[in-house]
């Protein structure tokens, strides 16, 4: 698939899933959530909700999973589902895991398709300052288009990327979200948010037997970890 093709998402309440729908009979599994009564519930009423809203989000389409490269984007007619806290990616987590608050400051680690996705997510949010952080600076235009205003490539700097952001924010990020799967990205996805409020999500995944390392004292400070609260899975109806 290439360029911009009109889909929709709606629940399944008999097999507790999303449903991607393409066309007229294209049709995939676009998240999982654990069956229980209040999913259901809240499954139903996500249904009737949408009859009276009409908010947009943006699938990002990769060739293979290998690429950072996006071919194309599903334009979902459906408001990302909140009553889920469905963590689909970079605009989900952002939206539901991440919640940074309106006139924020959120860094994204990794500008690639899902670094976007949460850039956007940062951008819905209302967050009025949101830093990108790459190695390809070839990447930064593009994501200006989803509401990036300031780029750092920790390759310009001699000191840590978790330093250079606490100087440019006071004292560190209010949210960062890192995308990218790099374990010394996570630390500094970590250590560059704000003592006492920040709060860092990961949604790359290391590789098994990266070490996360970090000074004890992080902890203490009140700086928050987090991953995707769900893990979501694309397949073929």
């Amino acid at each position: 698939m290439n360029g911009l093709e009109v889909s929709s998402i709606e629940a399944d309440l008999s097999c507790a899933s999303l449903i991607l729908s393409v066309g007229i009979s294209t049709r995939y599994v676009y998240a999982t959530y654990k069956k229980t009564p209040v999913t259901t519930n809240e499954a139903e009423a996500w249904e009737a909700a949408k009859k009276a809203c009409g908010g947009l989000h943006f699938l990002a389409i990769q060739e293979d999973l290998d690429s950072d490269d996006c071919v194309g984007f599903w334009l979902l007619l459906d408001l990302p589902p909140p009553p889920f806290k469905l963590s689909s990616g970079g605009l989900g987590t952002t939206l539901n895991v991440a919640k940074p608050k309106k006139g924020s400051t959120v860094a994204i680690f990794g500008l690639g398709v899902v670094g976007l996705a949460a850039a956007e997510g940062a951008r819905i949010a209302g967050a009025s300052r949101i830093i990108g952080v790459d190695q390809n600076p070839k990447r930064f235009d593009e994501a200006k288009k989803f509401g990036v205003t300031k780029f750092v490539n920790p390759k310009d700097h001699d000191k840590p990327v978790q330093e250079v952001l606490a100087e440019m924010t006071d004292g560190g990020v209010d949210r960062s979200i890192e995308c990218t799967g790099s374990i010394n990205a996570m630390i500094s996805a970590f250590e560059c948010v704000h003592d006492g409020w920040g709060v860092a999500v990961l949604v790359g995944v290391p590789n098994k037997d990266d070490v996360f390392k970090t000074h004890p004292m992080n902890v203490f400070k009140g700086k928050a970890l987090c991953t995707m609260d769900i893990h979501y899975k694309i397949g073929m109806l």
